[in-house]
């Protein structure tokens, strides 16, 4: 499945409509451990890690679970977190502390999500940052372990997983995969990158 969402700009008129745009397949997992801004492979069908130094499997950004619905139209609700109150001892009082639930995902049908369901998505094109409320795109996971990025340089995936890299040139090749909008001089999990997948 495809989907595309975002903020640009349109004239009509008299009127202006600011829009960027991010557009996202869905997949099955692979690795069940990603976290959103990593780069990913597509490997089987299934999302991996890349961790292999300009990888040509590269799909894009990972995601996360999606807030639509499963490959069985089964609507994603995510883990919630709830108030629990405990007795602190030292301060010899009851206190309230916000707890995760943990557990997978469970649709509003009440049947698990599973890694198999294509419910998880991943940035393929344009802004590597996405305002979406429930599952906002931070940004990708960038090293500057081949060099400094200046804004416009071209990136691929790195020998560290996860992670984007400087591209030793200025041809967009079959592992190119994103373009910086920013400077970067130190490693971070937060770049802003323009997808070219």
């Amino acid at each position: 499945a495809t989907h595309g969402s975002g903020v640009g700009a349109v004239f009509l008129g008299n009127a202006t409509i600011d829009a960027t745009f991010t557009g996202f397949h869905y997949y099955q997992l692979g690795d069940i451990d990603l976290q959103m801004g990593e780069v990913v492979k597509l490997v089987d069908g299934k999302l991996y890690r890349s961790d292999t130094l300009k990888d040509p499997k590269v799909i894009g950004l990972y995601t996360g679970l999606t807030n639509w619905v499963d490959s069985l139209g089964n609507e994603v609700v995510k883990p919630k977190e709830i108030e629990v109150e405990y007795w602190d001892e030292v301060d010899e009082r009851y206190k309230i502390k916000k707890k995760k639930l943990h557990g997978q995902p469970v649709g509003k049908q009440g049947k698990a999500v599973k890694a198999s369901d294509f419910s998880y998505s991943v940035a393929i094109s344009g802004d590597s940052q996405h305002e979406n409320p429930d599952n906002p795109l931070q940004g990708a996971y960038i090293t500057v372990s081949a060099g400094i990025i200046k804004n416009g340089d071209l990136l691929t995936s790195s020998a560290t997983a996860g992670y984007l890299e400087l591209q030793a040139d200025d041809i967009i090749h079959s592992y190119t995969v994103a373009q910086a909008r920013e400077d970067i001089s130190q490693d971070t999990q937060q770049g802003y990158v323009y997808l070219l997948k």
